[in-house]
Protein backbone atom coordinates (compact mmCIF):
# COMPACT_ATOMS: atom_id res chain seq x y z
CA UNK A 1 0.00 0.00 0.00
CA UNK A 2 1.25 3.53 -1.30
CA UNK A 3 0.64 6.52 0.56
CA UNK A 4 -0.97 9.46 -1.43
CA UNK A 5 0.70 12.49 -1.74
CA UNK A 6 -1.80 14.41 0.38
CA UNK A 7 -1.56 11.66 3.13
CA UNK A 8 2.09 12.30 3.35
CA UNK A 9 1.63 16.03 3.54
CA UNK A 10 -1.02 15.35 6.59
CA UNK A 11 1.79 13.00 8.30
CA UNK A 12 4.25 15.93 7.63
CA UNK A 13 1.56 18.29 8.71
CA UNK A 14 0.07 16.81 11.92
CA UNK A 15 2.46 13.85 12.68
CA UNK A 16 0.01 11.31 12.50
CA UNK A 17 -2.14 9.01 9.72
CA UNK A 18 -5.39 7.26 10.05
CA UNK A 19 -6.33 5.05 7.74
CA UNK A 20 -9.38 3.22 8.30
CA UNK A 21 -10.00 0.08 7.08
CA UNK A 22 -6.06 -0.61 6.16
CA UNK A 23 -7.42 -4.64 7.03
CA UNK A 24 -10.68 -5.49 7.30
CA UNK A 25 -13.43 -6.40 9.60
CA UNK A 26 -12.63 -10.27 9.06
CA UNK A 27 -9.19 -9.83 9.69
CA UNK A 28 -9.16 -7.58 12.75
CA UNK A 29 -11.88 -9.90 14.57
CA UNK A 30 -9.68 -12.90 13.63
CA UNK A 31 -6.33 -10.93 15.21
CA UNK A 32 -9.06 -10.16 18.02
CA UNK A 33 -9.67 -13.75 18.98
CA UNK A 34 -5.88 -14.73 18.50
CA UNK A 35 -4.90 -12.08 21.38
CA UNK A 36 -7.05 -13.03 23.66
CA UNK A 37 -6.06 -16.37 23.12
CA UNK A 38 -2.48 -15.30 23.97
CA UNK A 39 -4.18 -14.06 27.14
CA UNK A 40 -5.01 -16.84 28.14
CA UNK A 41 -1.53 -18.28 28.05
CA UNK A 42 0.68 -18.67 31.05
CA UNK A 43 3.71 -16.62 29.48
CA UNK A 44 6.48 -14.36 30.93
CA UNK A 45 5.55 -12.13 27.53
CA UNK A 46 2.06 -11.73 28.94
CA UNK A 47 2.19 -9.57 31.97
CA UNK A 48 -0.99 -9.09 34.09
CA UNK A 49 -2.64 -6.45 36.96
CA UNK A 50 -2.49 -7.72 40.24
CA UNK A 51 -5.70 -8.87 39.69
CA UNK A 52 -4.66 -11.75 36.92
CA UNK A 53 -6.68 -9.66 33.84
CA UNK A 54 -3.78 -9.61 31.24
CA UNK A 55 -2.66 -6.29 30.11
CA UNK A 56 -0.26 -6.23 27.52
CA UNK A 57 1.41 -9.30 25.79
CA UNK A 58 5.05 -8.16 24.49
CA UNK A 59 6.40 -10.01 21.03
CA UNK A 60 3.49 -11.56 20.16
CA UNK A 61 4.94 -11.73 16.46
CA UNK A 62 7.31 -14.58 17.98
CA UNK A 63 5.24 -16.82 19.58
CA UNK A 64 2.02 -16.36 17.37
CA UNK A 65 1.12 -16.75 13.52
CA UNK A 66 -1.46 -14.11 12.92
CA UNK A 67 0.51 -11.99 14.89
CA UNK A 68 4.03 -12.37 13.14
CA UNK A 69 2.18 -12.34 9.75
CA UNK A 70 0.73 -8.77 10.77
CA UNK A 71 3.86 -7.84 11.94
CA UNK A 72 5.56 -8.24 7.99
CA UNK A 73 2.22 -7.45 6.26
CA UNK A 74 3.07 -4.66 3.43
CA UNK A 75 -0.04 -2.86 4.45
CA UNK A 76 1.93 -2.12 7.36
CA UNK A 77 5.46 -1.80 6.49
CA UNK A 78 4.99 -0.35 3.30
CA UNK A 79 3.59 3.41 4.61
CA UNK A 80 6.13 2.92 7.18
CA UNK A 81 9.20 2.68 4.84
CA UNK A 82 7.39 5.52 2.84
CA UNK A 83 7.66 7.76 5.63
CA UNK A 84 11.04 6.45 6.89
CA UNK A 85 12.84 6.73 3.24
CA UNK A 86 13.68 3.08 3.60
CA UNK A 87 13.97 -0.04 5.08
CA UNK A 88 13.31 -0.25 8.79
CA UNK A 89 12.95 -2.91 11.37
CA UNK A 90 10.59 -3.72 14.07
CA UNK A 91 11.89 -2.18 17.20
CA UNK A 92 9.42 -3.45 19.62
CA UNK A 93 5.64 -5.52 18.71
CA UNK A 94 3.44 -5.63 21.30
CA UNK A 95 -0.95 -6.54 22.46
CA UNK A 96 -2.56 -4.01 24.40
CA UNK A 97 -5.89 -4.54 26.06
CA UNK A 98 -8.71 -1.97 26.88
CA UNK A 99 -9.34 -1.02 30.23
CA UNK A 100 -6.24 -2.70 31.80
CA UNK A 101 -6.96 -5.74 30.08
CA UNK A 102 -10.76 -5.83 29.89
CA UNK A 103 -10.15 -6.77 26.39
CA UNK A 104 -7.46 -6.81 23.75
CA UNK A 105 -8.21 -3.87 21.21
CA UNK A 106 -5.02 -2.62 19.78
CA UNK A 107 -1.09 -3.71 19.04
CA UNK A 108 1.61 -1.25 19.23
CA UNK A 109 4.68 -1.63 16.74
CA UNK A 110 7.56 0.54 17.13
CA UNK A 111 9.86 0.27 13.97
CA UNK A 112 13.50 2.27 13.12
CA UNK A 113 14.57 3.36 10.27
CA UNK A 114 18.16 1.65 9.78
CA UNK A 115 19.94 5.02 9.73
CA UNK A 116 21.73 4.60 13.13
CA UNK A 117 23.51 8.24 13.33
CA UNK A 118 20.00 9.48 13.31
CA UNK A 119 17.34 7.41 13.93
CA UNK A 120 14.07 8.11 13.71
CA UNK A 121 10.88 5.74 15.71
CA UNK A 122 7.49 5.47 13.86
CA UNK A 123 4.97 3.71 16.26
CA UNK A 124 1.93 2.12 14.15
CA UNK A 125 -1.26 1.11 16.16
CA UNK A 126 -3.94 -1.26 14.35
CA UNK A 127 -6.58 -1.54 16.28
CA UNK A 128 -9.16 -4.71 16.56
CA UNK A 129 -12.32 -3.13 17.45
CA UNK A 130 -14.30 -0.31 15.75
CA UNK A 131 -12.60 2.34 17.30
CA UNK A 132 -15.63 5.09 15.19
CA UNK A 133 -18.49 3.71 17.75
CA UNK A 134 -16.30 4.92 20.76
Amino acid sequence: MKLTQEQLEQFDREGYLFLPNLFSTEEAAFLKGEAEAIYQQDRQEVWREKSGVARTAFAAHQYNEGFRRLGSHPRLIEPVEQLLDGQVYMHQYKVNGGCYGCQPYWTAFKFLNNGFEDPVIHFIQPMLIDIQSI
